[in-house]
C-alpha cells in the first residue's frame, strides 16, 4: 500500500519503526510502541492508513476468533459460563462506586425537585431585580422538564423619535430635513 509522504518527520508512519506493523495475516502486529518505549494498541488513524479495508476486516474477524474478553486488565475466556463474566462485571462496579465513580443509575426525583428548585431561585431573583415586579413568565411545559425562556418584562417600547431625543438631544424631525 503507498503511503502518502508526509513532510513532518516526528509522524509514526515515517519512523523506521512503523515497518514492525505491516500486513503479514495472522501474525500482523497491531501494537504501537511509542517514544518512550510503552507499547500500546495502534490507534486508529495509524489503522486506517496502515492497512487496507479489506487487511483491517480480516484482523477483526482474527480477534472475534480469539473468543477473548477483557475487563478492567482482566482477560477471560468467551467460552466462559455467564456467570463469572457477571461477577466480574459486577466486582469492578463495586470498586467504581467505592471510588466515588458512580452508576449511571438516575435518581430522577432528586433531578425533578433540583430543576424545581432552581426555577423557584430564578424566578424570585427576577422579580427582586425588575423595577415593577411585573413579569410576564412564559413556561414551555413541551419537553416535559418545564424549563423557563427568559422573563419579559412589561414596559412600553421607545419610539425612534424618543432614543433620538436621548442621544442627540434633539428632536428627530428636526435632524430630517426635506
Amino acid at each position: 500500500m503507498n503511503l502518502p509522504v508526509l513532510e513532518n518527520t516526528r509522524i509514526y508512519l515515517n519512523r523506521h519503526d512503523s515497518n514492525r506493523n505491516k500486513f503479514n495475516g495472522d501474525k500482523t502486529n497491531e501494537t504501537y510502541k511509542t517514544r518512550t518505549g510503552h507499547e500500546i494498541n495502534l490507534p486508529i488513524y495509524y489503522r486506517n492508513q496502515l492497512y487496507s479495508e479489506e487487511q483491517r476486516e480480516q484482523l477483526w474477524i482474527k480477534k472475534l476468533n480469539k473468543e477473548e474478553l477483557w475487563i478492567m486488565g482482566e482477560k477471560l475466556k468467551q467460552t466462559d459460563n455467564g456467570e463469572n463474566i457477571f461477577k466480574t462485571l459486577e466486582y469492578y462496579r463495586e470498586i467504581n462506586k467505592r471510588h466515588g465513580y458512580g452508576s449511571d443509575e438516575k435518581n430522577w426525583d432528586q433531578i425533578q425537585y433540583e430543576e424545581a428548585r432552581r426555577r423557584l431561585l430564578n424566578e424570585t431573583r427576577l422579580k427582586n431585580a425588575s423595577p415593577a415586579g411585573q413579569l410576564n413568565m412564559e413556561t414551555d411545559y413541551g419537553n416535559g422538564r418545564g424549563k423557563t425562556h427568559k422573563p419579559t418584562q412589561n414596559r412600553p417600547k421607545k419610539n425612534k423619535n424618543e432614543i433620538a431625543k436621548q442621544i442627540t438631544g434633539k428632536d428627530l424631525n428636526d435632524m430630517i430635513e426635506i
